[in-house]
């Protein structure tokens, strides 16, 4: 004996009760995640913003991934090549340009130091100067120069003065001193036509000793 169609429309009727309902609750789930998801999206926004303006704490992690042994031979210049930065600056710069410095390519150095009118240990800088100004730069740079020769001499290959508006990509300047012989006496640096009584400069330990 057939079912009747009356049976038909029952069954038929059943089934889309149940596949209204199953929707009803995926949907009702989605509605109750979603301030939960929101919330995430917000704290995660937070972090960035957080990390964003606050340069000192930054640190590009690539230990892993599709960076994995990029720093191999970077490393190793590390080590036959050490540079030691000596990075003029002024405690007016010292959140719009020193901290930048010190989070980026200051870093990459063997050792550094800024040289400033004031001592700071969380750059770290020493006093060279009662007063700041453009009439300061060369006694800041004397003051660099001998600061070196007397705290590391022994300890670095070349020494770089550089400035707190500059930017040094440090693996390329090793390669470039890879062939200098540090017992040498070396100069390299560029007078600034705009500036006559300040140069960028690099030099090595025996000239350090010379000067």
């Amino acid at each position: 004996m057939k079912p009747s169609a009356s049976i038909y429309g029952l069954r038929r009727q059943h089934v889309l009760i149940f596949v209204s309902g199953v929707l009803m609750g995926i949907f009702s789930s989605h509605l109750l995640d979603m301030p939960k998801m929101t919330t995430n999206r917000i704290l995660k926004q937070i972090k960035v913003i957080n990390d964003i303006g606050d340069p000192q704490s930054f640190v590009n992690e690539h230990e892993g991934g599709h960076h994995a042994g990029e720093d191999v031979i970077a490393n190793e210049l590390a080590k036959k090549v050490r540079v030691y930065a000596l990075i003029l600056t002024m405690p007016a710069s010292k959140h719009t340009k020193a901290l930048h410095v010190k989070a980026t390519w200051a870093r990459r150095f063997n050792g550094y130091t800024f040289i400033s009118s004031e001592d700071d240990k969380d750059l770290p800088s020493v006093r060279a100067v009662p007063k700041e100004g453009r009439e300061a730069l060369w006694e800041k740079t004397r003051y660099a120069m001998l600061y070196a020769y007397k705290k590391h001499l022994n300890d670095f290959d070349f020494f770089m003065k550089a400035d707190d508006d500059t930017y040094v990509i440090v693996e390329n300047l090793r390669y470039l001193l890879l062939n200098h012989d540090p017992d040498q006496p070396i100069l390299m640096g560029r007078r600034f036509a705009v500036c006559l009584n300040t140069t960028s400069c690099l030099f090595s330990t025996v000239l350090l000793i010379c000067y």
